[in-house]
């Protein structure tokens, strides 16, 4: 049996249950401004935001223009006065509060920590990453996590990986199994495939 050296996952949803923290951060954000929450706020939210990431896994825009800029065009499209740059900031704040897991994510982690070295890679944000993982219930199952937005390139870009397997002591590819979404990733990036291991969000075990 190949012995793999390290398991390399995405972050939402692959194991934090993004869809949900999303919506909580955003009904508290307009809680906090006082404004009642419309269920519309958080579809436009959503149609806007994956567009505009989207846009960043094409290399067409960077990462961190997508903090305000989807509120700026949410603030549009709903016809509503309030400062782009605080709402965003309020609600990273509010996001990285929400460490809430995929169901069975803490139990796969737990029994594939024992055997290999565990790896997040990333395109969210660095504050909320660095804010929720020290939250979640995984944290000592990490032994490494690498944040686009702290190295200055996105998934899928090939510098992006080249960054990822450098801080990982350049493993070879071969022998590094890649999770659901990185295994598509990595091939975009002009990094050899390595082989898949495959683990659907919500069922147990990984396999």
């Amino acid at each position: 049996m190949r012995r793999y050296q390290w398991l390399l996952f995405d972050a939402d949803g692959t194991l934090f249950d993004f869809e949900r923290a999303e919506s909580a951060a955003l009904r508290q954000v307009f809680q906090l401004i006082g404004t009642a929450f419309d269920p519309v706020y958080l579809t436009e939210y959503r149609r806007i935001n994956q567009t505009l990431w989207q846009e960043v896994e094409k290399g067409e825009v960077k990462s961190t223009s997508v903090k305000v800029r989807r509120f700026e065009l949410l603030l549009n499209t709903i016809g509503m006065a309030y400062s782009p740059d605080a709402l965003s900031a309020r609600y990273l704040e509010c996001l990285a509060e929400c460490s809430e897991l995929i169901q069975g994510a803490a139990e796969v982690l737990e029994a594939l920590h024992r055997k290999y070295q565990v790896a997040i890679l990333t395109n969210g944000f660095q504050v909320v990453q660095r804010g929720r993982l020290p939250r979640s219930t995984i944290r000592p199952y990490i032994a490494e996590i690498i944040i686009s937005e702290e190295i200055g390139f996105a998934k899928p870009a090939k510098e992006f990986f080249d960054v990822a397997l450098a801080r990982l002591g350049h493993p070879s590819p071969q022998i590094m199994p890649a999770i659901t979404g990185i295994f598509d990733e990595l091939h975009l990036g002009g990094i050899p495939p390595p082989d898949r291991m495959r683990w659907l969000p919500g069922s147990f075990p990984c396999r």
